[in-house]
C-alpha cells in the first residue's frame, strides 16, 4: 500500500526534469513500472531525490513493488544511496516487513550489507527483528557481520534472542563467525544472557554448545548464573551451573585451576573480596 505521505522531491534547475523526476519518484511509490519506463526513456533521472533524500529504489523498495525494485536495479539504478536515516534501500525493504524477495534482489544487486543507519542499525538487525531467515542467510552469505550493534549495543543475535519465536534466524546467524556470540549490549547483557532471562533452555543450551562464555558479568556484576537463579530459570541454570563446572575441571598434564574466561571488551572479572 502507497504511503499517505508522499512528499514531492527538491526542485532541480531544469524545470521539464523536475516533472519528470517527480513523476518517476510517484510512478515508483505505487509501482507502475510502465509509466517509470517511459519516464526513463524521456530522462527522468534514476537515483532522483525525494525531499528526505529517498530515491525510487528506496521508495519502491518501501511500499513492497518487487517489479519496480527489478526494473530499477536493471536500469542501473544506484543500491549503495543513502537517504536522510543514512538506510540503503534494502534496509528501507526489510525494516518495511516487505516481500522477502525484494531483500534477496536488493542483496543479489549488491547493495552494501553492512551499512548502518543512524541508529546503528544494519539490515541484518531487521531481519533479526522480523524473523526472516532466507534474508538472514542471504546476508551472510554477502558477508554481512552480524556483530555490528545499534546505539544501544544490540547485535541480530541479541535482539532476536529477546523476541519470540525467532529461533530459526539464530540458527542462521550462528553459523557465521561473525554471529557476535559473546557481544555485550549497553548493559552488559549476552545473548545467553538474555535467553537465560526467559529460561529459554533450548536457546541455553545452543548457545553454551556454541561455547558462549558463560563467566562474563553484566553492568550489574551478574553472570548467567545470577541471572538465573534471580529469575527462577531452573532449567537455565542447571545447564549453566553445568558449563561452570566443566570449566572448573583440573586442566590437562594434571595442572589444576580455574579457567580465565577469555578477554573481552567488556569482560568485568569480579574483584576479590577485602577485608
Amino acid at each position: 500500500m502507497a504511503s499517505t505521505n508522499f512528499n514531492a522531491a527538491a526542485a532541480p534547475a531544469n524545470d521539464n526534469a523536475e516533472s519528470l523526476d517527480r513523476q518517476l519518484l510517484s510512478a515508483a511509490e505505487f509501482g507502475e513500472t510502465a509509466k517509470m519506463i517511459d519516464l526513463l526513456a524521456r530522462g527522468a533521472n534514476i537515483n532522483a531525490r525525494h525531499t528526505n533524500n529517498d530515491t525510487p529504489l528506496h521508495i519502491a523498495a518501501r511500499e513492497g513493488h518487487l517489479d519496480a525494485v527489478k526494473l530499477l536495479i536493471e536500469k542501473n539504478a544506484d543500491t549503495s544511496l543513502l537517504n536522510n536515516f543514512q538506510r540503503t534501500a534494502l534496509i528501507e525493504s526489510v525494516r518495511a516487513h516487505q516481500d522477502e524477495q525484494i531483500n534477496l534482489v536488493l542483496i543479489n544487486a549488491r547493495t552494501p550489507v553492512n551499512q548502518q543507519d543512524s541508529k546503528g542499525r544494519t539490515a541484518a538487525y531487521f531481519a533479526a527483528q522480523d524473523g526472516l531467515p532466507l534474508t538472514t542467510k542471504a546476508l551472510g552469505d554477502v558477508g554481512a557481520d552480524f556483530s555490528l550493534a545499534g546505539e544501544d549495543g544490540v547485535t541480530p543475535l541479541i535482539w532476536a534472542t529477546r523476541l519470540p519465536n525467532k529461533h530459526e534466524t539464530i540458527d542462521v546467524i550462528t553459523q557465521y563467525p561473525t554471529a557476535g556470540l559473546d557481544a555485550q549490549d549497553e548493559q552488559g547483557r549476552t545473548a545467553l544472557m538474555e535467553a537465560t532471562v526467559k529460561d529459554d533452555h533450548k536457546l541455553v543450551d545452543k548457545y553454551i554448545g556454541l561455547k558462549a562464555n558463560v563467566m562474563l558479568y553484566d553492568n550489574d556484576q551478574k553472570r548467567a548464573r545470577d541471572l538465573a537463579q534471580e529469575y527462577s530459570a531452573g532449567e537455565s541454570l542447571k545447564a549453566i551451573e553445568a558449563a561452570e563446572a566443566a570449566i572448573s575441571q583440573p586442566l590437562a598434564k594434571g595442572v589444576s585451576g580455574n579457567v580465565a574466561a577469555p578477554a573481552t571488551a567488556r569482560f568485568k572479572p569480579k574483584q576479590p573480596v577485602t577485608e
